[in-house]
């Protein structure tokens, strides 16, 4: 719906029946009676069936601030009428406007400059959307998957929404380019494999594994970002009405490269890279499997044991097979029945397994993350200290299977204690959606692939030390370590969190950033260990401080500033 903002009671309603566009109606006095604003169907007509079930997800309205008959209508497609509705033009589908368009804006001081959002990303228009200029350079891709190549690390790979599956061979971030899949046209990107195998002993050949969305599957032996080949057809072969997820889940063997795994509401498995391929489960969903759901959404395969597969649904079903799949053990009692996001095992002992899950109810706390250690008889609920918010990522590190990282929809953290106890991860991460995490042994590192701010990338060599001791990354030479504020920003509360590696003095205050004293968070002896102060955007009098940037200090028993960091505080 659009107001009006020249006229209050003028209302525009964007009508849809949940999958394409019906019809746009106006309101001239505050809703009291409706008038159909195409009576001719002009949008229908210009959409022309465009919109492909996708209405729910786009059906915008915007009206000018200033002119009542100016109208924009964004769906699959952009339309636009300056007549009150008399004549419509699509602005969708030149080459400077990308389609699938979600926000419009107008310039306060100049209605006739437009700012619009769409899936290929920002675009402006100083003339009421006739002409458009494309905004280059923000990181704001959203990304399902992230990878990265084995041997050259440098070189990361992604699947992006609507934007295809990109890669760059430099890790720099003005060198991508796009996967061609040979599919045409665009598209989303999901998981992305990087294998190598070596047939003789120091001869290696890479083979790139790419999806497209609902389970397309493409295959490369060229080790670059060209000569795919789809597999598609061998999997309609073997499985031609199979059910298949927006993001189809595939797997690889950490034994044996060539052997593949590919999930609908069944487990499929290729020895052949994908040439030929087998079942290997009955239906593992009590869904029917429509509409792309009721199926497998995350495999994983044990890098002790390539007949021990663990899997999970959209329907809420955790399954493991010990034999190869000759027999499928149902494990999910005790666990939510919700979107079952990843699985994975400990890279030490395949008898502890992780899932988690999405999932955000209103006024209901959910847990999102179990760990089994006895194969899936029982599950211990390691959520603590997580956001109540959907978990879309888990990652083990290489290093230390202790320390595990989970991507959220509001950020990345790690356990240094295979769950239970959660920190956030690093600095600099925006509280975004994060849908995939990938780590890199050797250089130690991780990448997080956001879904609106592009990949981000986190050194661990200071993080992650080892299984016996691990640790939280500091520059500062003291003995607190490890200081953050969350969340930041923040609104009403925020806590400062650090840890202390013994017992002492610690005093920690807030200062504007002119450098005056807000508050003293504490002052006096603490212990070892981890600490939380809270601050609630108070003065020491006890008044609300204004909005902007803060600093905390904090100083230890030696007298000396062991840490400091800026919090911003809007409200």
């Amino acid at each position: 719906m659009a107001i009006s903002r020249s006229h209050p009671d003028v209302v525009f309603a964007h009508y849809t029946n949940g999958f394409d566009h019906l019809g746009l109606f106006k309101t001239s006095d505050g809703g009291e009676s409706w008038v159909d604003f195409d009576p001719d169907n002009h949008i229908l007509n210009l959409f022309a069936g465009s919109t492909s079930g996708f209405s729910w997800f786009f059906a915008q309205v915007r009206v000018s601030p200033v002119d009542t008959n100016s109208v924009y209508v964004m769906d699959v497609e952009f339309a636009h009428t300056r007549d009150g509705g008399e004549s419509w033009r699509v602005n969708a589908g030149t080459s400077v406007l990308h389609v699938d368009h979600h926000a419009l804006a107008f310039h306060p001081e100049n209605p006739e400059y437009i700012v619009e959002g769409n899936d290929g990303g920002v675009n402006i228009s100083q003339d009421g959307g006739a002409n458009w200029i494309k905004v280059d350079g923000l990181p704001i891709t959203q990304l399902y998957e992230v990878a990265i190549d084995p041997r050259f690390p440098e070189q990361i790979y992604g699947g992006s929404q609507d934007n295809q599956n990109v890669w760059t061979q430099s890790g720099l971030a003005d060198d991508w380019s796009t996967l061609q899949l040979g599919f045409g046209g665009g598209g989303d990107g999901f998981e992305i494999i990087v294998a190598y195998e070596e047939p003789t002993p120091g001869e290696f050949y890479k083979v790139v594994y790419a999806q497209s969305q609902l389970g397309n599957l493409y295959k490369s032996l060229e080790g670059s970002g060209q000569g795919f080949q789809s597999l598609n057809s061998f999997l309609d072969n073997a499985a031609p009405s199979d059910p298949r997820n927006w993001s189809t889940p595939i797997a690889l063997d950490p034994q044996n490269r060539a052997v593949l795994y590919y999930g609908t509401h069944r487990l499929l498995r290729s020895a052949t890279r994908g040439t030929t391929w087998e079942i290997i489960s009955p239906q593992l969903t009590d869904w029917p499997g429509s509409g792309g759901f009721g199926t497998i959404t995350s495999i994983a395969v044990s890098p002790l044991s390539s007949d021990t597969i663990l899997l999970g649904t959209d329907d809420g079903h955790v399954w493991v097979t010990p034999n190869l799949g000759n027999t499928w053990i149902d494990v999910s009692n005790g666990l939510p029945q919700r979107w079952v996001t990843r699985v994975d095992f400990d890279p030490r002992d395949h008898s502890r397994m992780y899932v988690t899950y999405s999932g955000l109810k209103w006024d209901d706390p959910l847990s999102h993350v179990f760990r089994t250690d006895n194969f899936g008889e029982s599950w211990i609920d390691v959520s603590d200290d997580l956001p109540d918010a959907p978990v879309n990522a888990l990652a083990i590190d290489p290093i230390d299977p202790d320390v595990i990282f989970v991507g959220t929809d509001v950020g990345a953290f790690v356990s240094f204690s295979r769950g239970g106890s959660w920190e956030p991860l690093g600095e600099n991460l925006p509280a975004v959606a994060v849908y995939d995490l990938e780590v890199h042994h050797d250089p130690h590192f991780i990448l997080a692939g956001t879904h609106g701010r592009s990949i981000y990338k986190l050194d661990l060599s200071g993080i992650v030390t080892s299984s016996e001791s691990p640790a939280i990354a500091s520059e500062i030479p003291a003995s607190v370590t490890g200081a953050y504020s969350y969340p930041n920003p923040f609104s009403d509360k925020t806590r400062l969190v650090f840890r202390l590696s013994e017992p002492g003095d610690v005093r920690a205050e807030v200062y504007d950033i002119s450098g005056r004293r807000v508050r003293v968070l504490h002052q006096g002896s603490l212990g070892a260990g981890r600490h939380e102060l809270p601050w609630d955007g108070r003065n020491e009098a006890g008044s609300e401080a204004a909005n902007g940037v803060y600093l905390y200090r904090i100083w230890a028993a030696s007298g000396s500033e062991a840490a400091a960091g800026r919090m911003v505080m809007a409200r």
